[in-house]
């Protein structure tokens, strides 16, 4: 599989987007196979990730203002890391025990840093300035417990979405991590790795004019898709169209059994209430002429 994955310098813009065109279906399988009763699914945080996060807390529009980003934004956000990559049972347990009001001023402090950090206009190329900035606004988010470069640079992230890159496995073995053995994932996860991916990953959004959530993307279909994904979709689809048909099929049998049932006690009723209004017997009728010259006598 390795050894047919395209290297960032040799990818061309067709490869390179037909990648990333296979992203929401690799994302659906990996879903579906991390799904667990009671959570939300990956498919569910990724939205979060890649649209409500970014809308409520990036510079859409040319807006200047934003959202602060809170405590639970950013447990949503690790929650996502957790199921979009490798799972640390301890990492959650971390980030909740950070104070509240220390978490959005050090999101805030860190913009601030990230916004110092960025040359004026037409001075240096935007993107590697951006590139810069990133490591700077990660540096200040990594004072914050449990958040260390690659979750710091996933909070940054969603504040640039097109030009700042998430720490993750996938996009470092893919920029960086290539050797004749193959794509090495990060080993150390520190600030000189970030700053690696980053540069490496500016280059590769120059020259074929990509955002940097494009080659986060295209580099996790990269690593992590060999094909079988495809067959876990069809097989997927097949599975939910069955259900369906199962379920249209057995609908009307359903209703058919219902209303035969309700016919059935209706008539039942029915008849017992004829019984109850059928006048009495000449029998009947005799005995109670008889006790009632009894009683008179």
């Amino acid at each position: 599989m390795m050894a047919e994955i395209p290297s960032p310098d040799a990818i061309s813009e067709s490869a390179f987007s037909a990648a990333l065109a296979r992203y929401p279906a690799v994302i659906k399988a990996v879903s579906k196979a991390k799904s667990k009763p009671g959570q939300q699914t990956l498919e569910e945080l990724d939205e979060f990730r890649y649209v409500s996060a970014p809308a409520r807390f990036g510079l859409a529009g040319g807006e200047t203002s934003r959202e602060a980003m809170s405590l639970d934004d950013v447990k949503t956000l690790v929650a996502w890391k957790l199921k979009h990559g490798k799972f640390r049972p301890t990492l959650m347990k971390l980030v909740e025990s950070n104070d509240k009001a220390t978490v959005e001023k050090t999101v805030l402090e860190a913009l601030s840093a990230y916004e110092a950090a960025l040359p004026e206009a037409g001075k240096e190329n935007q993107i590697q300035a951006h590139a810069h900035a990133s490591t700077v606004a990660v540096r200040v988010l990594s004072r914050l417990r449990g958040i260390g470069p690659a979750t710091a640079s996933l909070l940054a992230a969603v504040h640039y979405p097109q030009k700042t890159i998430f720490f993750s496995d996938e996009a470092y073995a893919w920029l960086c991590g290539g050797s004749s053995s193959g794509y090495q994932r990060p080993s150390k996860y520190n600030d000189k790795e970030y700053a690696e991916l980053t540069k490496a990953a500016a280059e590769l959004m120059i020259r074929l004019d990509k955002s940097a959530q494009d080659v986060e993307q295209a580099a996790y279909v990269l690593i992590n898709d060999d094909g079988s994904n495809k067959e876990k979709d069809e097989k997927n689809d097949k599975k939910d169209k069955k259900e369906k048909k199962e379920t249209k099929d057995t609908a009307p049998k359903a209703k058919a059994h219902q209303e035969s049932k309700s016919a059935k006690t209706k008539v039942e009723h029915t008849a017992k209430d004829n019984k109850r209004k059928e006048p009495p017997t000449d029998a009947a009728q005799t005995g109670s002429r008889r006790s009632s010259r009894l009683r008179s006598g």
